[in-house]
């Protein structure tokens, strides 16, 4: 109150009664005699004989502002809270070291565990760096309980299968279920999704390798509306390369570029740079292809390899030609195993002359003339420059003799 009237003993109008009260705001004329006086929130009265005391109560505190979730606003009316934002934010129950959101600085949290370290939206994780150097980003990613580190999972539900794997990387909604598999690039919708104990694997394109388990070392890249590369892969299948390529179970170590065709994801021709008319240093050999598109040495004698021979006896390998070189007879003995169509080539050189000796079962034939079957069979020269084209024509037994060049002596 401002101001009041005069206090005296008593009522009636002859001693100083209190006549009437002058607040702040409005007056107040009390009965006779009578002054009550009441505490309110923040103010404490007491009396005591003589005296009246009017305080300020210290223990009442603003507990609470209440307002709009998540947002803090100013109001700078004269006798209202003030509010402002905060340069640091701290989280209830947390220290600025633990817990803190710098305005313009850094997001610190706390180390990733089951219950804390997290970015949860709509009651769902899609952020957090359970283990060693482990990054997960997406819902449902990662496990806490994995001892594997340095992987990186992006993408619905990806690495959540994670036991002991390490240095994986799975970008793409389902990409990948690996537990213990190691170094893997798993890139794509789908992609390897499968693959729980494979290692080493480079897996490119939605839905490659999509049904492969265990297999390791393979680079797979490749999708399309009707082939998906690795598409064909379901077990362990290791150390093979596709491009735009199915595959075959249980390939090993195996090549394949493309799928031959005219409909989507397929080709009808193959060209490749810098081979034509390109000298190399090797020994040339003609290479052929068959019907699945298989690359490999072509039989016939374009493709063979030459020997000098130098010394007294040479067991012989198909798709070869000897030259007899040595001053004393050189046997040559015919190949134990060779395929239907293959060929072996002997020309005489030096003064010691050559003969081709036969193993169990083998005989050469000159026309309507034969060796005698088995090891006591031969095909010798006569003269020092004979030769002889050998073909054989049935796999591992009979050969017979191609336009020689030669007086030979049957045995």
């Amino acid at each position: 109150m401002s101001q009041m009237g005069s206090f005296g003993p008593g009522g009636g109008g002859g001693g100083g009664a209190v006549t009437k009260f002058t607040a702040d705001t409005g007056t107040a004329i009390p009965s006779i005699g009578n002054i009550n006086l009441f505490g309110g929130t923040g103010v404490i009265t007491a009396a005591s004989g003589n005296t009246v005391t009017i305080s300020i109560d210290d223990t009442a505190v603003v507990t609470s502002v209440t307002g709009t979730v998540n947002e803090i606003t100013a109001a700078p009316t004269v006798g209202d809270v003030i509010l402002s934002t905060p340069v640091v934010f701290i989280a209830p129950g947390s220290s600025a070291a633990v817990t803190t959101v710098g305005a313009g600085t850094n997001f610190l949290m706390p180390t990733t565990t089951s219950t804390a370290g997290q970015i949860i939206q709509n009651g769902t994780t899609v952020f957090h760096t359970y283990g060693t150097n482990n990054i997960f980003l997406g819902n449902f990613t990662g496990d806490y309980t994995l001892t594997g580190g340095n992987n990186l999972s992006i993408g619905f539900d990806r690495g959540s299968s994670l036991t002991s794997g390490s240095a994986n990387v799975m970008i793409g909604s389902s990409a990948g279920s690996v537990t213990s598999g190691n170094q893997n690039v798993l890139l794509g919708d789908s992609a390897g999704s499968r693959l729980t104990t494979g290692s080493s694997n480079t897996i490119l394109g939605n839905a490659s390798a999509d049904n492969m388990v265990s297999g390791s070392n393979n680079i797979i890249i490749g999708c399309g509306n009707t082939i998906n590369s690795g598409s064909s892969y379901g077990a362990g299948e290791s150390s093979n390369i596709l491009v735009g390529n199915a595959g075959i179970s249980l390939d090993a170590n195996i090549m394949r570029l493309g799928t031959t065709g005219n409909t989507t994801a397929t080709v009808i021709k193959c060209f490749i740079a810098a081979i034509y008319n390109t000298s190399i240093g090797a020994t040339n050999h003609i290479v052929s292809v068959d019907s699945d598109g298989q690359l490999g040495l072509a039989s016939g004698p374009e493709s063979f390899t030459w020997n000098d021979v130098t010394s007294g006896s040479q067991t012989m390998v198909p798709n070869n030609g000897y030259v007899a070189d040595f001053g004393t007879l050189i046997t040559f003995t015919l190949p134990t195993t060779a395929a239907f169509g293959t060929l072996i080539s002997v020309v005489g050189l030096n003064t010691g002359g050559w003969i081709i000796a036969q193993n169990s079962g083998q005989n050469i034939q000159f026309g309507n003339l034969s060796t005698t079957h088995g090891a006591s069979g031969s095909l010798a020269s006569t003269n020092q420059y004979d030769q002889v084209d050998l073909l054989c024509i049935v796999a591992n037994l009979t050969w017979t003799i191609r336009g020689p060049i030669s007086n030979l002596t049957i045995v």
